[in-house]
């Protein structure tokens, strides 16, 4: 029996100054999701930031780890959390959090957003802990990445002419602070802790190319590029997926390298990640009522109408990715919307044109414009 419902996220990542990271985060999950929840389980959940104990880069990084303490850097936020009645709904959760829930039987749900980013809209992904199993037909199924994927594949080929050899390798950066890069021994990586995989990759490939995260750039990165013939490119990352000469795909730990599994490319991890118990959940019923009732395990009567809207979390978390860049998705959107309001634009200008003309016309001529047209005698205004 759940008797209290805290929405929170990721407690301990910190901004420069060691204050709370997420806290947009967090109020982002529980605006979208909070009415649903209280809806259908009569619980309102409760929102839940850090607002006191200031933390450091490394005690985030120390998350990853679960054999590390870091409960205390939490406790006056987790406090109350402490049976089995409390549910908790987390935006990232860090892994030794997870791990505490687990250890004392805590409920949760981890909610992230999905790797696959090409789709209409950013996924939801989902892991809970102690709530009933998700029905499937709230869940993507795998089938509709390699549909979307082809589609994106053939658009992309008909408005990107890029000039890529064959056999190239494409090696793809991330931002320098990521939560996949933390290794359990508290260091975080970067594509110069794999030099030897780069240069092993240079020697099987007749060309490499690299595309840096469009926000991040490395100097030494860069050097360490050049200096060995690596092409560096910022072409649109869907260009260069679906390009049929780009046949390998490596990096450490970016959501590209399970991108580029459905465009059929071989795919080297420097640092693989494993999201399989994360589930996919349709981004339409995530927000439905039937959903979150299912995860207190019943049903609902309550209608539930959401208009068709692509990108409609994208647009909510303002996150693109690789969509913020790309020629097809995004400047047709942009075209699209600047032709219909140039056209409505044009129509009213028309209007007040023709307006202005009958006017002085009218202004002209004793008789009516109408009776021009008609032949019958007309005779000039004199002022």
């Amino acid at each position: 029996m759940i008797s209290k419902i805290y929405i929170t996220g990721d407690l301990i990542r910190p901004n420069p100054d060691g204050s709370a990271n997420q806290i947009s985060n967090i109020d982002w999950l529980y605006n979208l999701i909070s009415f649903q929840i209280e809806k259908v389980s009569h619980i309102k959940p409760e929102r839940l930031i850090r607002t006191t104990e200031k933390t450091t880069i490394q005690d985030w990084v120390q998350t990853e780890n679960i054999n590390v303490p870091c409960w205390h850097l939490m406790q006056k936020e987790f406090q109350n959390i402490n049976h089995s009645e409390v549910l908790v709904i987390g935006f990232e959760l860090p892994k030794n959090t997870k791990y505490q829930f687990e250890k004392k039987g805590i409920r949760y749900i981890d909610v992230i957003i999905h790797p696959i980013r090409y789709l209409a809209d950013i996924i939801p992904a989902i892991k809970s802990f102690g709530i009933p199993k998700i029905q499937e037909n709230f869940v993507i199924k795998d089938d509709a990445f390699y549909v979307y994927a082809n589609i994106l594949k053939t658009q992309m080929q008909r408005v990107s002419m890029l000039n890529i050899e064959n056999d190239t390798a494409l090696i793809v950066g991330q931002t320098r602070v990521d939560r996949s890069l933390f290794t359990e021994e508290g260091k975080i990586l970067n594509l110069l802790d794999f030099k030897k995989e780069i240069l092993k990759i240079c020697q099987k490939h007749a060309h490499v190319v690299f595309k840096p995260h469009p926000y991040e750039t490395d100097p030494e990165v860069f050097d360490f590029m050049v200096e060995n013939n690596i092409e560096i490119t910022d072409k649109n990352i869907y260009a260069l997926l679906a390009n049929k000469n780009i046949s390998t795909v490596c990096g450490i730990s970016s959501s590209v390298l399970y991108e580029a599994k459905y465009f059929n490319k071989e795919v080297q991890w420097f640092f693989p990640r494993n999201i399989d118990d994360y589930l996919p959940i349709r981004p339409d019923l995530f927000l439905s009522f039937e959903f979150w009732s299912n995860i207190f395990g019943g049903q609902t009567n309550e209608e539930y109408w959401l208009l068709p809207s692509p990108h409609l979390l994208r647009k909510s978390l303002n996150s693109w990715w690789g969509h913020y860049e790309s020629p097809l998705i995004i400047k047709n959107e942009i075209s699209s919307e600047i032709s219909s309001a140039i056209d409505f634009i044009s129509e009213n200008i028309l209007r007040i044109i023709i307006r202005k003309i009958k006017k002085k016309l009218s202004s002209l001529f004793w008789t009516p414009i109408h009776k021009i047209i008609s032949g019958k005698d007309w005779k000039p205004k004199i002022n």
